[in-house]
């Protein structure tokens, strides 16, 4: 037994210097027992375990991620002109690191994060260790079956919309500001062709809602589904509320429910801490005020969940405690949920606010907020002429064009709540040159549908027309960095 054991040598220094090159370009591709098993038996080359990982940290080729190599990624991913995840792909040590790896250490750590957002930079050395490189193309081109049931396109959707929101904010892509706006930190986007072309399938899928063809929206939804995974990587936000208000549609004649599966699904997978829970929060609040659909249970674990977070906050004193009071806020008064109790929450954090901070500008926004909820309120009790007072009432405490904008947003809801179109209409366009002043395209395409809106349901269809018209305009010129979208310069090129 002994001299059998004994049989096969272990390889002497001269043997890994001579076989480097061989066990690191397999150790760039598979595990490290596939790599011994590959040298024993093809090559007749016998060492122990803890030997070979011996060499691989002399070698410096380890698969193992550390800080300072998730700081370089983060690092070149936020260079002007970078692409995005789905063009490339980053090699460290001379092995490819995997999307999923990259977001599961970032989830482990999420400090590291904050560190970069705060300006932490890794060491040259870490620098100089890992490499961008494009992706190569499949070895195979079929192409994917396409789903054709309504059904199994939202699951498939759902699953996608999981691991995207999850990822995107984690590792740094997607940021979010206290004016419940979703921003991305790639350049170049928009002016993707992946993402051109799944616009293109989706204005086809929405002029055939349009007209009631259902099947040929259907149709064309499933063409573009090879399309999807590839353009969520492009970290685009108005293609994801896109999709998603083609889903709600779809819904509002099959009776599915994917607002609220999809809120639902993404409080599941989140890891509840400060940062999460209000990036968390802002995309159910946007989803939200994509329709009036009911998603009670989500909202209402959302309010739970931001009651804790915001209370802790404000005991602390920090900076986070007005993003998440406001973004709460947004949630209250949106009429996520009775305006009654949303007011009375909403003054309950403001007592508190005012107690912490005195007069401060969030504080004010606050204020704001709470008049927006009470004036919901005084309409759902029957109450009309005191809601319309309280909206005036509201006006002098406002100080920017971003108050203004939203007020005007509230204004308009209210009068078109009572098939007042004329009124609402002039309150949507107060709104609109508002948000317009503010520089804020997204605000204003939101604007423009709520105009398109109170203009059909007023029989103004030649004005209906002209502001669809205008959205498109608005949503081209807004593409490029620096053109000019307001409304004259828009009209002007249109007359």
């Amino acid at each position: 037994m002994g001299a059998h054991s004994m049989a096969h040598k272990l390889a002497s220094a001269s043997d890994w210097a001579r076989n480097r090159e061989l066990i690191t370009q397999l150790y760039q591709e598979k595990e490290l027992g596939q790599v011994r098993d590959i040298m024993k038996t093809e090559f007749g080359f016998h060492s122990t375990p803890k030997i070979y990982k011996n060499h691989i940290r002399e070698w410096n080729i380890g698969k193992r991620l550390c800080d300072a190599d998730v700081l370089a990624i983060l690092d070149m991913r936020a260079r002007p002109g970078a692409s995005g995840k789905k063009q490339t792909e980053f090699w460290i040590r001379g092995h490819r690191v995997s999307e999923k790896n990259i977001t599961r250490y970032l989830r482990r750590k999420p400090k590291l994060l904050a560190r970069f957002l705060e300006g932490d930079r890794p060491p040259e050395g870490a620098k100089n260790q890992v490499v961008c490189k494009p992706k190569m193309p499949p070895l195979s081109h079929s192409v994917p079956p396409v789903p054709t049931a309504p059904v199994t396109i939202l699951e498939l959707f759902f699953l996608d919309c999981r691991d995207y929101v999850r990822g995107s904010f984690d590792n740094g892509h997607w940021r979010a500001d206290m004016a419940g706006e979703c921003f991305s930190l790639v350049d170049g986007d928009r002016a993707s062709k992946a993402c051109d072309d799944a616009d293109l399938h989706f204005t086809l899928a929405s002029q055939e809602m349009d007209d009631k063809n259902f099947a040929s929206a259907y149709q064309l939804l499933g063409s573009c589904w090879s399309r999807l995974s590839d353009t969520l990587a492009l970290e685009d936000p108005y293609f994801l509320e896109t999709f998603i208000s083609m889903v709600v549609k779809l819904r509002q004649r099959d009776q599915l429910e994917p607002l609220g599966t999809l809120a639902t699904t993404m409080m599941d997978g989140a890891m509840i801490s400060h940062g999460d829970a209000h990036k968390l929060t802002n995309i159910i609040f946007r989803l939200h005020t994509l329709s009036t659909l009911e998603t009670a249970d989500a909202i209402a674990r959302v309010f739970e969940v931001l009651e804790d977070e915001a209370d802790r906050a404000l005991g602390l004193g920090s900076k986070f405690a007005s993003t998440m009071l406001l973004t709460h806020a947004q949630l209250l008064s949106s009429g996520a949920m009775g305006a009654e109790e949303a007011a009375a929450r909403i003054r309950k954090q403001l007592d508190m606010a005012e107690k912490l901070h005195g007069e401060d500008d969030w504080v004010a926004d606050l204020e704001l907020h709470h008049s927006w909820a009470s004036c919901l309120s005084m309409y759902e009790q029957g109450r009309l002429d005191d809601a319309e007072e309280a909206l005036r009432a509201v006006k002098p405490r406002i100080r920017n064009d971003h108050h203004r904008a939203s007020h005007h947003s509230v204004a308009g809801d209210f009068y078109s709540w009572q098939n007042n179109w004329d009124a609402a209409r002039a309150e949507y366009e107060e709104a609109y040159f508002a948000a317009e002043r503010q520089g804020n395209i997204g605000v204003v395409q939101r604007c423009l549908k709520d105009l398109i809106h109170v203009s059909e349901r007023n029989g103004n269809l030649a004005g209906a027309g002209m502001y669809r018209l205008l959205a498109s305009r608005q949503q081209l010129a807004g593409k490029a960095a620096e053109t000019d979208w307001s409304m004259g310069t828009v009209l002007g090129e249109m007359g």
